[in-house]
Parts: C-alpha cells; structure tokens; sequence
C-alpha cells in the first residue's frame, strides 16, 4: 500500500445495508450496453449505482477500463462479458465469511446460472430498439422475446444458440439475425440487465446474511486429464470414451 492510502480489503468496501434495487441497477446496466458492452454494463449497473450512492472507495474504479471484457474479451468469444462483468463485481464487493469466499461463490453461482437459464430474462422498462432503428415486432414492447438456454457461459456457444432459436421463432419468419444486427444487440442488452439484476439479488443476500451458494451447479472437468471445463463437454466435443 501506498503510504497515506488505506487499504480497503474485500467486503469492507460499503453496501448498503436493506441492498440495492435489482430493477433499478438491471435497468441501468441494460442502457449502458450499447456504450460500454456486455461486461462493463453490468459492473456499472451495479458498482456505477455504489458509486453514487456511497461514493468512495467505488469511485476510485474507472470501469471503462472493463471494457475489454465485450463479446467474450475483446471479441474472442470467451466467456460471456456479462458473466464476465458479474464475477468480478461479486468479488470486489464481498468478503471471506469464515471459510467461505462469499465473492467467488457467488461469481460460481452467477456462471451456472448463466448457462442453466432461458436467457434474457429481463425486460427493459424503456426499451432502446426501435430508437437504434429495429423494426421486427417480436423485439417491441409486447413482443414474444426469443430466448434460450446456453448450456455454456462461452459467448461463442451462447450467441448463436441464441440466433438460431431466434431464427426459427415463427414470430419474425422474415427477419434474418446475425451477430451485427441491432436484434442481437438487443439480446445482449437484456443480457446485461438479466445479469446485473441476479447479481444484486445475491449481493443483497449476503449483506442480508441468507446468502447459500449452489442454486445452480458448479464446473465439471474435461478429458484427458480432468482439466477445468463447463459441466456438459459434449455440447461442443464429441464425449471422449
């Protein structure tokens, strides 16, 4: 540490104590998509809100510089930034709880939740899509959102699961989504917002002292070797026997 400064270790940082209205930071991190990209949009919809609720340390975070996290980091397809953009706000905000890292439980959480959940989820109270120049009825107000599972926290994989479902929704035969398009831009911007929303709501859990972690599952292992990976392999490598 830097002489004079103060050291401000994780879950001391300040939250607030009856949380923060997920709608409320979901709504945000929805618009600011079309700025900053998926992770960032969700950490400001979220540490954004803090910064101007309590101000210091949260202040001292440019989150533009997260702006890398966008369509998989950087544009490889990675894992989702909105994924990306939650782990990383779980763990700035919270604690160790005894023996239990309450920040990396919850970023576990929000990566099986990810890709066991029929996605988007959130449904913007001020939609920007036909602002940015969308026409097809199934994405305004009242529309029939195509959404889908993504067995996978990878943006690659979750995308165009996306697209094709989308695709194939008899709602919009006409309409061909592709990854440029403002209709999956639209898709990603809810993304962030459905994101953003689930992480204050197990944020709030934790500073409310009910928060339980493995709602949702954990990672598996792949082979050879048991090395880290998603828990289904098999959604894009044919099962090693």
């Amino acid at each position: 540490t830097v002489p004079g400064t103060v050291k401000h270790p994780r879950g001391t940082w300040g939250y607030p104590t009856g949380g923060l209205d997920p709608a409320v930071c979901a709504e945000r991190a929805y618009h600011k998509f079309f700025t900053l990209f998926c992770c960032a949009a969700v950490m400001d919809g979220v540490i954004g809100t803090l910064q101007e609720t309590l101000g210091s340390p949260y202040t001292n975070i440019d989150i533009n510089m997260f702006k890398f996290g966008g369509a998989g980091v950087n544009g490889w397809g990675t894992v989702c930034g909105t994924a990306l953009g939650a782990a990383l706000t779980t763990n700035i905000i919270a604690g160790v709880d005894g023996t239990v890292d309450k920040g990396s439980a919850m970023s576990n959480d929000l990566m099986a939740y990810y890709a066991a959940t029929a996605m988007p989820v959130y449904v913007p109270v001020s939609s920007e899509y036909t602002t940015r120049g969308g026409t097809c009825p199934a994405f305004q107000p009242g529309g029939t959102f195509p959404a889908s599972v993504a067995v996978s926290p990878l943006c690659h994989v979750s995308t165009n699961k996306w697209m094709k479902a989308a695709n194939a929704a008899p709602v919009h035969p006409s309409y061909t989504i592709v990854s440029g398009s403002i209709e999956r831009k639209e898709r990603c911007a809810r993304l962030a917002g459905t994101m953003a929303y689930k992480t204050v709501e197990l944020l709030n859990a934790w500073k409310a002292g009910t928060y339980t972690s493995g709602a949702w599952g954990g990672p598996g292992v792949g082979n050879p070797g048991g090395s880290p990976a998603q828990n289904n392999c098999s959604d894009c490598h044919t099962p090693v026997v």
